[in-house]
């Protein structure tokens, strides 16, 4: 056990038939090297543009996108991976890593389709530095597309503008296809514009 120990707490959350985010937020005490690992299945192969790393095959594709200016240093490298007993092969891995004070957060929107997609997705962190401690925003772009997301620190009240709650995960997105949707996960009240929705309608998503 370190000596000062971490914990990794990873939020997952997918926008059906859109992307999946994933939160991974490291806490603790002290100082630390942290490396987030993507593995791909033997034969497959990391590419990149710009920020955006990716892998087709004959029938799919996958994208990671992380948040825009992210710090951390992105490499691949080859690793022994064994499917079945006795037998090993060799895998593509992508890895973030940094050393830094805890807590810190990392964040990456994934896409999988039939086919890569050249209008790649944007995610941005929202007011970094400015934002309530206890919380990290995003805002994930695609063509036609606007996603929001809140992911909380700590399970404590925060504010952002005029949204205000103590959920752990919060969503907001418009299509132009599906118009607006919205989402929240272990909270105990949620305003938005003063309005309190603590008795959400029995439509929502």
């Amino acid at each position: 056990r370190l000596e000062e120990p971490v914990t990794h707490r990873r939020t997952i959350f997918h926008r059906h038939g859109s992307f999946w985010l994933v939160f991974d937020l490291l806490d603790g005490a002290g100082e630390h090297e942290f490396k987030i690992r993507w593995r791909l299945a033997p034969g497959l192969r990391w590419n990149h543009s710009g920020e955006t790393s990716f892998a087709t095959s004959e029938h799919a594709s996958i994208e990671v996108v992380p948040a825009a200016g992210h710090g951390w240093t992105a490499t691949t490298s080859l690793s022994r991976h064994s499917s079945v007993y006795g037998h090993v092969e060799q895998a593509d891995v992508l890895c973030y890593e940094t050393h830094a004070p805890v807590p810190i957060a990392f964040a990456s929107a994934i896409m999988c389709s039939a086919q890569r997609d050249q209008s790649c997705g944007v995610l941005t962190e929202l007011d970094r530095g400015a934002a309530d401690a206890q919380l990290r925003l995003y805002r994930f772009e695609l063509p036609g597309q606007t996603h929001l997301m809140a992911c909380a620190m700590r399970h404590h009240p925060w504010q952002w503008r005029s949204l205000a709650s103590d959920a752990e995960f919060f969503y907001y997105g418009i299509e132009d296809s599906m118009g607006e949707s919205m989402a929240c996960c272990g909270a105990t009240h949620l305003s938005v514009g003063g309005i309190d929705w603590r008795h959400p309608p029995r439509d929502w998503p």
